[in-house]
């Protein structure tokens, strides 16, 4: 079975690096928020940092070879609510 990334890949005209970036974007308010009129940007932040801290770790762990970026972004940054995005230092 295909993942889907493999899927994405496939039906998508984004370059690969797009692609790749769009995957590992994650908007933390989209994620926690029960309902869309309730916002707490102090908590967004929390999450942001929470998050930031455990995938960085993660990846250590799990490529330890590795250098990886995991930066909590602000909404004007990412033109999103609070998030978080993770890639590779190559």
């Amino acid at each position: 079975m295909e993942g889907r990334f493999s899927l994405a890949k496939k039906a998508t005209a984004m370059s690969l690096a797009a692609l790749e970036t769009s995957f590992n974007f994650i908007e933390i308010g989209y994620l926690f928020r029960t309902n869309d009129s309730i916002t707490d940007d102090a908590i967004e932040v929390e999450w942001a940092h929470i998050m930031r801290d455990a995938w960085s770790d993660k990846l250590k762990r799990i490529y330890p070879s590795w250098i990886f970026s995991v930066p909590a972004l602000e909404p004007s940054v990412s033109g999103s609510p609070y998030s978080l995005a993770f890639f590779e230092v190559r």
